[in-house]
């Protein structure tokens, strides 16, 4: 079968968590005989959407190209997709695919659900984040709570100034009124005589975007949660709960990640990602510096560092502490390497995260996690008795661990030696092929 992959990005060197999932969902369907093509977006000068033909990590990728700043309505464009129907047409006319499988619906929309309706090809969706509930994809509002699901408007409102670039031209505007006025804001959208006009336009889209979402997403033959917590907020905010199907994606091969581990006095801690807020990159830092002047700890940074002032501020804390050490970014295929130097992994994000895949990674490696009672990292350390819970953004919970922890390497051993195994991708790609065969009969 010739299946289209469709993915809010993809490129080289934009290898996140929901682009590895959907480059090891190529390979596996590729090892299986199918033929993939990815469908993606990238952000160009261009008013005019069009279509750019490369190949990416080994791949056929058509790459929709145009410009997201200076829209009517960039709401209703992030989600419903009508800048690029036309793009779509021409690419489903062509390409004629067996199935479209959206493994994140970001930039290019849903609108493409019914183009694939008319030309009576089979849809399905894996959702790998919250964007089907809040336009910003993480359920974190722009003060740093955690958010229950789209319940309030003024703050959608102002949560979706960090929209991507469509959030920017926004922002101005937003930020001139509170949330209350917003909500007040809301009502004349579908009450007065503005209704339509100006803001107001968008704000009726934001309002609209939850009944468009679930109404798309019900067209589709099956739609893949990779959490257990995923899957509850999704339901409680309204998607259709038979529809929704639990299915870890786990890591393609959890054995080879294992490597020979050296003994160490000192507890080796590590960060492993960006250096972003929403990640809580600081929170380790403070911590450890609370611990002063305890030599017995060592944390150090891995991965991409943006030029953002948080990241900078991070830089800065690490550069003063001469226990801390970042030591850049790595290939996927290191990661077993670098997780030989680690005893202890510390993920400290501020939102729910979902299902992610360095919590795999470490636990197949034999390495506990220090991370926060949230979401789907809670979900995953309690699923495979991978580590210590700690109250998000609490920098001395995180420091009593690290020095517990320090004291009696004992505990470490121990958790380690405890853990469950972790799915493999290929329990996840058996479930995939099973969809597939229920919505074409093939």
């Amino acid at each position: 079968m010739h299946i289209i992959l469709v993915v809010h990005q993809f490129g080289e060197g934009r290898i996140g968590g929901t682009e590895r999932y959907t480059l090891n969902l190529a390979r596996g369907l590729v090892e299986y005989g199918q033929r993939v093509t990815v469908l993606t977006f990238a952000e160009d000068d261009s008013a005019q959407a069009h279509l750019v033909a490369s190949e990416i990590e080994g791949f056929p990728t058509l790459t929709v190209a145009a410009s997201l700043l200076h829209l009517d309505d960039p709401v209703r464009a992030s989600y419903a997709g009508d800048l690029f129907k036309d793009v779509l047409v021409h690419v489903l006319d062509e390409a004629q695919p067996d199935i479209v499988h959206i493994t994140h619906p970001g930039n290019l929309g849903l609108g493409v659900i019914d183009l694939c309706h008319e030309q009576h090809i089979p849809v399905m969706a894996t959702l790998t984040d919250y964007w089907a509930i809040c336009p910003t994809s993480q359920l974190m509002r722009v003060d740093g709570d955690v958010c229950p699901g789209p319940v309030d408007i003024g703050q959608c409102a102002r949560c979706i100034t960090n929209m991507g670039p469509r959030g920017t031209q926004l922002r101005g505007l937003v930020g001139r009124l509170p949330a209350w006025g917003w909500r007040f804001m809301l009502w004349l959208s579908h009450n007065g005589v503005l209704a339509g006009r100006g803001p107001l336009r968008w704000l009726s889209s934001l309002r609209e975007r939850q009944d468009y979402i679930c109404g798309q997403l019900d067209k589709a033959g099956v739609v893949f949660c990779p959490g257990a917590f995923q899957r509850e907020m999704l339901v409680a905010n309204g998607l259709n709960a038979q529809q929704l199907v639990h299915a870890p994606h786990g890591i393609v091969d959890p054995e080879g990640i294992m490597r020979e581990r050296t003994a160490s006095e000192t507890l080796r801690c590590a960060y492993i990602g960006p250096l972003a807020e929403h990640k809580g990159a600081m929170l380790p830092l403070l911590a450890l510096a609370q611990l002063a002047p305890r030599t017995d700890i060592r944390l150090d940074y891995w991965g991409s560092i943006a030029r953002t002032p948080y990241a900078q501020d991070v830089q800065r804390a690490i550069a003063a502490d001469d226990r801390v050490q970042h030591r850049g970014s790595f290939k996927y295929a290191q990661i077993g390497d670098v997780l030989a130097g680690v005893d202890v992994l510390i993920m400290p994000s501020i939102w729910y995260e979902n299902t992610p895949t360095i919590l795999y990674e470490a636990f197949a490696a034999g390495v506990p996690v220090i991370t926060s009672d949230l979401g789907g990292m809670r979900e995953l350390v309690q699923a495979y008795a991978g580590g210590w819970l700690f109250p998000a953004g609490d920098v001395s919970a995180l420091a009593r661990r690290m020095a517990q922890l320090a004291d009696d390497p004992d505990a470490v051993a121990h958790m380690s030696m405890g853990m469950r195994p972790v799915p493999d991708f290929a329990s996840h790609l058996q479930l995939v092929l099973e969809a597939y065969h229920t919505v074409t009969g093939r």
